[in-house]
Formats: structure tokens, sequence, C-alpha cells
């Protein structure tokens, strides 16, 4: 989080691409591990706690889904060059948090080479892998580009906030009740199914004519994103150790 705030305030600030570039890779390393690791932690301190994964990591989708309305509005009365004050904003009250937050003890072993080695002797968990970095590759050029997809359709940033929040609080209406239908049917078969209307929602977006139709199409963002990442974090803690 440290990490985090600093780069941010450099990586936000610059104007020249090429520094864009460097400073971004900076930004992103410390950046990208946050959510894994905070999810990681909820995964496993709802199974210390006996509940269900989702009822946590529901509040996530809430608080992503409320900031996406509320910043969208304001950087629409402002302007996007002024995106960098609510981010440090939400960036020290994670930082203030993650003084708070309890740890889990995973195991009493260290993390070693050999470990990882043995990972990729798994061959489940590589085939699985293999086949996630398609369907991964594709959501997040969706999470990066829809903004500016939006705004090519006409929309404002309200409109991509607008669209943020209808796609995120799809998700936690999934993550909230997944514990009624998620553990009736093998975990893959909602990887498979998440993965189908993945492709069909694609190809919906990219004949849209309309930031409506990207807006209405939101909604498909829990029954891919929710469903998939749910699945997923599943199975993969099924195949590994502790």
């Amino acid at each position: 989080m440290f990490g985090l705030i600093i780069f941010s305030s450099i990586f936000l600030s610059m104007s020249h691409f090429l520094w864009i570039m460097f400073v971004g890779f900076f930004f992103y390393f410390f950046a990208t591990p946050v959510g894994a690791l905070g999810d990681s932690l909820a995964q496993r301190r709802a199974d210390d706690l006996g509940v269900s994964f989702g009822t946590i990591r529901t509040w996530g989708s809430i608080g992503f889904a409320t900031s996406s309305l509320a910043i969208g509005l304001v950087l629409t009365l402002t302007g996007v060059e002024y995106m960098i004050w609510p981010y440090l904003a939400f960036a020290f009250i994670a930082l203030f948090v993650t003084f708070r937050v309890k740890d889990v003890e995973v195991s009493k072993e260290p993390v070693s080479f050999a470990d990882f080695k043995r990972l990729l002797q798994n061959k489940p968990f590589v085939i699985f892998l293999f086949f996630m970095m398609f369907l991964t590759i594709s959501h997040r050029a969706n999470d990066s580009f829809i903004g500016l997809y939006i705004n090519q359709l006409g929309g404002t940033n309200f409109v991509i906030g607008s669209a943020w929040f209808i796609g995120v609080i799809s998700e936690a209406i999934v993550f909230a009740t997944a514990g009624y239908w998620f553990k009736k049917y093998h975990t893959l078969i909602f990887v498979i199914l998440a993965g189908v209307i993945y492709s069909f929602r694609w190809f919906l977006f990219a004949s849209a004519d309309s930031y409506w139709v990207v807006l209405a199409l939101q909604f498909t963002h829990g029954l891919t994103f929710g469903v998939l990442y749910l699945a997923s974090l599943d199975y993969v803690t099924r195949l590994i150790p502790s």
C-alpha cells in the first residue's frame, strides 16, 4: 500500500508517454497484488469463521460500485485530470484498514521454490490456468477499455461510473447469494457456463451502437466475472495444499 501511494502519486501526474510507461510498471507492480491478496485473505478468513467467501466479498463489490458512481459524478463535474485526489483518498483509507486487518495462518512451513515446482507438476492446475488465460485476458481488456469505449459512443464520465456501478452491483448479488446455489453443481460447470456467457457478452458489446446498450449489458458482469471468480477460487483452493 505504501508503494501504491508513492507511485500512484507520480504515475497520475505524468504527461510524457515514455515516463508513463516506465512509472506505470512500478505502479502496477504494487497496485495489482492488493486485490488478489485481499481476496486470498478473505477466503482464508471465511474458512476460519465457517462462512461463505461470498458473504465477505459482497461488501468489496458494494464499496466498488458506490465509489464508481460517486467518483464518476465528481469527475464529470471537475474533469478526469483530477482523478489523483479521489484515488489517493481511497488509497489512504485502504492503508489505514490494512493496519486493522487480522492476518490468518496458512501454514507453519515457509513457502519455498520446491513448493512452486510442485505447483508446476500439478497437471490439472496448469491446464486450468492455460484455459483461464483466454477468459481473463478478454475480461481485463474490457476492464481497461470499457471507459474509452463508452466515451467513444458518446458517454460522459458519469455514464462510465454508472456502467461500473451496474456491473459490480450484479457481481455483489452473485456473491451474496452464492451460498444458496453455488454448491449444487460441480465447480467446473460454473466455469464453463461463465465462459459461454462471456462469449455472448463480448459479441454483443462489439455490436453496440450506443452507450445505452453497454449499460444494459453490464448486468451480465455478475453472471460472468462473479460466477467465474467464485468457481475458480473454489476449484484452485481444492487443487492446492495449504
